[in-house]
């Protein structure tokens, strides 16, 4: 049976099924009001070129833009926006002694949308950074886009690698290809500093694969979803599972979409995640969701900021739509 059966009969639908049939956490938004908030983005952007303005400017007018679709339930992400709040990084941490306390090696598959797994190697005796908590923040250079890399992590022995050094490991996922900057924090003062390319990452629509009794879209062991096809400016419903250790899928829930040839993210669902076991997943969520246009989308999952997996949908134009 799928969602149109459990519609026309509730009662043979499973439990979880009813979570999805109640109003979401965030509301969808019309076509005309996509429209009208597009073109009123671009007005916006027209006139920074125009008057030639500084950052003050542009601040100003994606504070207008994102409170316009705040109100319709979905927010793109101008630069410097984060799916989590962080504390400000310290001008110190570009300077280049700063930049040789920290090394990062990634893993040979490396792309965006999916995690590598990276080493980063701390400039510094056991002595001095034991015992001291060390955060990993990221930046991408060309949209200034956030994510958390690595939580706050308290430095114990069994970091220490052949007795001298010390390294920690992270899953290196990020949304989007191109140039990261990555700042680490010993105490919230910066550490270190590097820089990884980030290759693009595989366009393929996400593959199906059953997990308990149902067919599901996404990544085994990892991030899928239970739902109908995705219709441009058509709200619907969908389940989402995740696969993980309990401590990363605990904490707030961030669905972020980027469109294929973009690197606009647009902000398309917020909420909390916990652990609790359904369908074979260690996690899951209901959410309300609506892709603003037609084309290949990837949807990415943040845990407290931090990436944790994506799947890439195919979004049919309304017109098309039984």
């Amino acid at each position: 049976m799928n969602g149109n059966d459990w519609k026309k009969d509730p009662a043979s639908a499973p439990t979880w099924y009813d979570a999805l049939r109640r109003p979401p956490d965030d509301r969808g938004f019309t076509p005309e009001l996509a429209r009208r908030t597009r073109e009123r983005a671009e007005r916006l952007a027209q006139g920074r070129r125009r008057t030639g303005s500084g950052v003050r400017r542009t601040v100003g007018a994606a504070t207008l833009v994102a409170a316009a679709l705040a109100a319709a339930g979905v927010w793109w992400l101008a630069p410097g926006a984060l799916p989590f709040e962080p504390q400000a990084a310290p001008e110190t941490d570009v300077r280049a002694e700063i930049s040789a306390r920290l090394e990062a090696l990634p893993g040979g598959d490396l792309a965006a949308g999916a995690p590598a797994g990276v080493w980063w190697n701390l400039r510094g005796t056991p002595e001095e950074l034991l015992g001291h908590s060390i955060e990993i923040i990221g930046t991408h250079d060309a949209t200034g886009v956030g994510v958390r890399e690595l939580p706050p992590t308290t430095l114990t022995s069994e970091h220490v690698y052949e007795g001298e050094l010390v390294r920690v490991s992270s899953r290196l996922a990020v949304p989007l290809p191109g140039r990261w900057t990555f700042r680490a924090f010993l105490d919230g003062e910066a550490l270190g500093i590097a820089a990884i390319d980030v290759p693009e990452g595989s366009w393929e629509p996400s593959g199906s694969f059953r997990s308990g009794e149902y067919a599901m879209t996404g990544v085994p062991n990892l991030l899928a979803f239970l739902g109908p096809e995705f219709v441009a400016g058509k709200p619907n419903k969908y389940m989402w599972h995740f696969w993980g250790e309990p401590e990363a899928l605990t904490g707030s829930l961030v669905l972020l979409a980027v469109r294929q040839g973009s690197t606009e993210l647009v902000r398309l669902f917020q909420g909390r995640l916990a652990p609790g076991a359904l369908n074979g997943a260690d996690a899951s969520r209901p959410s309300g969701l609506t892709l603003p246009s037609a084309g290949r989308w990837r949807i990415a999952a943040f845990v407290d900021g931090a990436m944790h997996g994506s799947v890439v949908v195919d979004v049919k134009p309304l017109t098309e739509s039984p």
